[in-house]
């Protein structure tokens, strides 16, 4: 399934990112008993939400989250127009419209566990892809 290491390691970051937010989105719940599933919202590629389904239910999540994917521009334009009131608890995009975005509006918490990128990236955000994040 995976390609190379480097596409394991991308995968293993994913999953930690999103094993988190959905232990943290668990805290509350919608309903008496009923826990609260996690809103991720994607502009990834059909290969790469397969990727995260995949990651997602072999780590015991199933059902514990909606994965909802949107074209660029109109994830893009959902963020810059929604700000923090967005619906989604974790979002998967391009950098250029997360530093938009956390530039109009603050939005974003910083990330609490160690990503270990081979760049420096703004505390917010880390690539999910080997071949995301900016280019130098």
């Amino acid at each position: 399934m995976f390609k190379s290491m480097k596409s394991m390691k991308v995968m293993l970051l994913t999953l930690l990112a999103i094993s988190l937010v959905l232990t943290m989105a668990g805290c509350g719940s919608s309903k008496a008993g009923e826990a609260k599933k996690v809103v991720i919202y994607t502009n990834a590629d059909e290969e790469a939400v397969t990727s995260m389904e995949t990651a997602l239910k072999n780590a015991g999540y199933d059902g514990k989250y909606v994965l909802q994917t949107f074209g660029t521009s109109e994830l893009g334009g959902k963020l810059l127009a929604e700000g923090d009131k967005i619906e989604a608890d974790l979002i998967t995009m391009s950098s250029y419209f997360i530093e938009s975005s956390q530039s109009k509006h603050a939005m974003y918490k910083d990330l609490s566990f160690t990503t270990d990128a081979l760049e420096q990236y703004p505390s917010y955000y880390t690539p999910i892809l080997a071949n995301t994040g900016p280019s130098s």
